[in-house]
């Protein structure tokens, strides 16, 4: 079992202790951890694990405008073999889409604000089924403000006030839980 997996199992049983009302919502990713699949691998095709980072700056979330799927999301993406850490991964896919350093907005964010476990469609062009990310989504701090984007990756960003109806699931719970630690 690689670092990175152990790592994810045991940052994902401190969210679970966190919120425990989550787990039946996260029930295959218990279930695979159960089963002690790899859930690093993107050729695990019942599910494996992305991370993502919410930075957070003056009561604003930031978006990036994925060309792939044409729409603002917050950044993220997989795993590579030599991440060490859940949360180093998160920071290393805002780093590579936008250009800004971050960190953990403090100590009690080093375990994931929101896991969202959600269906990927079938790409025959890839040759992959349809499968499940677990998206583990930090909240993460800038440490510089200076943004580069990936344009291969991302076309734009915005900046938006956390008061905002957000349409994306997984951004709005993660935002509703931002709010009750204001």
């Amino acid at each position: 079992m690689s670092s990175l997996q152990k790592d994810t199992e045991v940052v994902f049983s401190k969210y679970l202790e966190k919120y425990l009302d989550e787990k039946e919502s996260l029930s295959l990713l218990f279930e695979q951890i159960k089963d002690t699949e790899d859930l690093i691998s993107r050729k695990n095709f019942r599910g494996h694990i992305t991370a993502s980072g919410l930075v957070f700056f003056q009561n604003k979330v930031l978006l990036i405008f994925h060309n792939k799927l044409q729409k603002y999301i917050q950044p993220g993406g997989h795993c590579d073999e030599e991440d060490t850490s859940i949360l180093d991964v998160a920071k290393r896919e805002v780093l590579e889409e936008t250009g800004l350093q971050t960190e953990a907005y403090g100590e009690k964010f080093t375990v994931p604000l929101y896991i969202d476990s959600h269906k990927i469609p079938e790409n025959e062009k890839k040759n992959e089924p349809e499968h499940y990310h677990h998206d583990f989504l930090f909240l993460l701090k800038l440490l510089d403000d200076k943004i580069l984007l990936d344009q291969n990756e991302v076309s734009d960003y915005k900046w938006v006030d956390i008061g905002f109806d957000f349409e994306d699931r997984e951004i709005k719970n993660a935002v509703n839980k931002l709010k009750d630690f204001e």
